[in-house]
């Protein structure tokens, strides 16, 4: 660790849910560009090439009518079983690392997110307590929308 560069905290963001669709399906709707912007973003930017930049953007989202953009980086990609990105959560400190998983089980997929490397700091937890709950809403979405097409 350099001078002046605080610690991870040592707890991470350690989410999962079952999707009633298949690993081919699921992965369209979480990983890719095209997918994320049917049901959760206005204008999302990115291909599966490791060390490509991503950008999502949101435009009147939610109660509060939030309009944001978010940046990261793909590290990872396993078609159909593992999508790894660095993004800037919101601590405005470093980037996190995020890792979805999927697993083909009896009833569909199973997916697990685990989003990783958040400063120990205030606005490192503050983010942290922001995007347990953004992904687990993401979560949620996609599951609606893979499932039964609905969208928010």
């Amino acid at each position: 660790m350099t001078s002046g560069t605080p610690p991870l905290l040592d707890v991470d963001i350690r989410l999962g849910t079952l999707i009633r669709a298949t690993p081919e399906q699921v992965w369209q709707a979480l990983t890719t560009a095209e997918g994320v912007n049917r049901w959760f973003t206005s204008s999302a930017e990115w291909n599966h090439e490791p060390g490509s930049p991503m950008r999502w953007r949101w435009r009147d989202w939610g109660v509060y009518g939030i309009t944001t953009d978010s940046v990261g980086e793909i590290v990872a990609v396993e078609p159909h079983r593992r999508f790894v990105f660095r993004w800037g959560n919101g601590s405005g400190e470093r980037p996190s690392t995020v890792t979805m998983t999927f697993e083909p089980v009896a009833d569909g997929t199973k997916v697990e997110l685990v989003d990783a490397g958040y400063p120990d700091t205030p606005e490192g937890r503050h983010a942290l307590m922001d995007c347990a709950c953004g992904w687990g809403e993401a979560l949620t979405l996609v599951k609606m929308f893979v499932e039964h097409g609905v969208t928010y």
